[in-house]
């Protein structure tokens, strides 16, 4: 007859049976791969600053940006994120680099290279969805710093995708305010040109108007018929004092039916070059009320 064995012996077998499998197992795979199988990884890392030609209010570290020089932009700042994982982004590279040759080199191991497990699988998508786990943007949205981190199996290829990834957003910032700077010429150039066409429209229909009425410049014409009225005035006040003279002299005088018929006249000349000036009509406070 065999020895009963406790129950609590059964327990522990198994016990230790399911931590060698779950925890022991696991740790020696892992370290195995990690240690002698898994290939290096360098990581190149750069912070990039877009800088706007439109101010904004500065805050933290924006401001000190600021006072530097800089001035930050929240919006250009997205629109590098998502160009540097882009598929043209990639394709660039791609071109210049090939990186679906560099990443899907044999002396990667297995688990991390391109085609790795999955080597049916060469497409540009693939290799876009590829690009994406080695290539990270981090935005700062209170500073509008990004981080970007390029992760390769050589120091030298990190370096260099990372370097052409910045030259690239830098292009495409630059392109960007070129074309905003080009919009905001053309949007002037065009207001510049509306006015001037108003303008010469403006000055012909004066040139018209003083053709139609005679009238060159209302305000440079009121003081000469001024002038003229004033010398009427100082005329007709002296042919007064004529008649009387004449009158105290002698009342059947010959020459006061003349002098009477001249004072008369001068009195019709300047009402009428009154009315020229300030007698409504055509008038020339009328023409200046029409020109201006």
């Amino acid at each position: 007859m065999h020895d009963a064995k406790p129950p609590f012996v059964g327990f522990f077998r198994r016990f230790h049976s399911l931590g060698f499998y779950t925890v022991v197992l696991p740790t020696l795979l892992a370290g195995i791969y990690y240690g002698l199988i898994a290939s290096d990884i360098y990581v190149s890392e750069s912070r990039l600053v877009v800088r706007s030609p439109q101010s904004q209010a500065p805050t933290g570290i924006s401001a000190m940006l600021q006072g530097a020089g800089f001035s930050r932009s929240s919006d250009d700042t997205f629109i590098v994120h998502d160009y540097i994982l882009s598929r043209d982004a990639l394709k660039k590279l791609n071109d210049q680099f090939h990186l679906d040759q560099a990443f899907g080199s044999k002396d990667v191991d297995i688990l991390n290279r391109f085609k790795g497990l999955d080597w049916w699988a060469g497409s540009f998508e693939a290799l876009h969805r590829y690009y994406q786990k080695r290539v990270a943007v981090d935005v700062d949205s209170a500073s509008s710093i990004a981080t970007l981190k390029v992760n390769a199996f050589t120091a030298e290829d990190a370096f260099r995708i990372n370097e052409k990834l910045v030259k690239m957003s830098e292009d495409l910032v630059n392109g960007i305010n070129e074309r905003a700077r080009q919009d905001m010429i053309r949007f002037a150039s065009a207001e510049v040109e509306i006015a001037e066409n108003k303008a010469k429209a403006a000055a012909l229909a004066v040139s018209r108007y003083r053709n139609l009425k005679a009238i060159f410049d209302p305000g440079k014409q009121s003081p000469l018929q001024l002038q003229l009225i004033a010398k009427l005035q100082d005329e007709l006040i002296a042919t007064k004092m004529q008649l009387d003279q004449i009158r105290a002299l002698s009342i059947d005088n010959p020459q006061i039916p003349s002098v009477q018929k001249r004072l008369v006249s001068l009195q019709e000349a300047i009402s009428q070059e009154t009315a020229k000036v300030a007698g409504g009509g055509h008038s020339l406070s009328s023409e200046a009320a029409e020109l201006g």
